[in-house]
């Protein structure tokens, strides 16, 4: 899954539009197959962390919102998800920034951000640009993934409820888990494509030379690009956000019919 996001990363991280396969072979010429998995060291740290924050604000933040409609006799309840899933990545996104933006400097490729590690990255984005550059990418970065992760997790939601209450299930079962997670997870990646392209542009530009305000990242692109910046890497995209979505939301699913932790919308 991990070169996906790498190609992803270095067709966005060019100013001009560049085909999949000139990038491959880019990077393949670089160091051989190692090049596909560089900068792989610091997704256990990003992804542990971050996955554990997240999957554990849900459920208890869930919880807790259904019991209040309940008892309450709140009606939309099927606004309980979009909530759900909206607070729980702002959570996250407070472990899961500062990893993010150095992977992807990693990942371009650029020799001013050939980092050892995760703290020579930061060490190196501290002495360079201040410690406050790990997170000067993050309001383009939490629209990104709050809009992202809300839209499919609440999609998803909605798509198990109309799945289950459609075909009369007592459980969400693991195919039917599979087909609303490709899904909700194709509507969201279309939808954020334009988002994340911003955000890589954002995250690999050194602030002290170029200026990061947004508005002019995406007038670069659209200058350079036309309408085809709305679509840029979506390919590459779909297929790195689906393969993981699949390695997981498909086993929370499971555990959650297992332990009977539904929620109830």
């Amino acid at each position: 899954i991990y070169p996906l996001d790498l190609i992803n990363t270095r067709i966005k991280s060019e100013l001009q539009k560049v085909k999949i396969l000139n990038v491959l072979k880019d990077v393949y010429h670089t160091n051989g197959i190692k090049s596909f998995f560089k900068g792989v060291h610091i997704v256990s740290c990003e992804t542990f962390c971050s996955y554990f924050v997240y999957f554990f604000l849900y459920e208890q933040i869930g919880c807790s919102l259904s019991k209040k409609y309940e008892n309450n006799n709140y009606n939309y309840k099927w606004t309980i998800p979009l909530i759900n899933s909206f607070v729980s990545e702002l959570g996250c996104l407070l472990v899961y920034t500062p990893f993010e933006i150095i992977m992807t400097r990693i990942q371009s490729n650029q020799q001013k951000y050939n980092y050892k590690g995760v703290i020579d990255g930061i060490y190196q984005i501290y002495k360079n640009e201040g410690f406050l550059r790990l997170y000067l990418s993050s309001p383009l970065f939490i629209l990104y993934n709050v809009g992202f992760v809300t839209s499919q997790f609440t999609f998803y939601e909605w798509i198990k409820n109309i799945d289950k209450k459609k075909e009369g299930l007592t459980k969400f079962d693991t195919l039917h888990s599979i087909i609303a997670t490709i899904v909700a997870t194709s509507i969201s990646t279309i939808i954020t494509n334009p988002i994340d392209t911003i955000t890589i542009r954002h995250q690999i530009i050194d602030s002290n030379i170029h200026s990061l305000s947004p508005i002019v990242l995406l007038k670069n692109e659209f200058r350079y690009n036309r309408f085809s910046c709305f679509t840029k890497g979506l390919g590459i995209r779909m297929l790195n956000t689906n393969a993981n979505a699949l390695a997981v939301l498909p086993a929370f699913e499971f555990f959650r019919q297992k332990y009977n932790v539904e929620l109830k919308i």
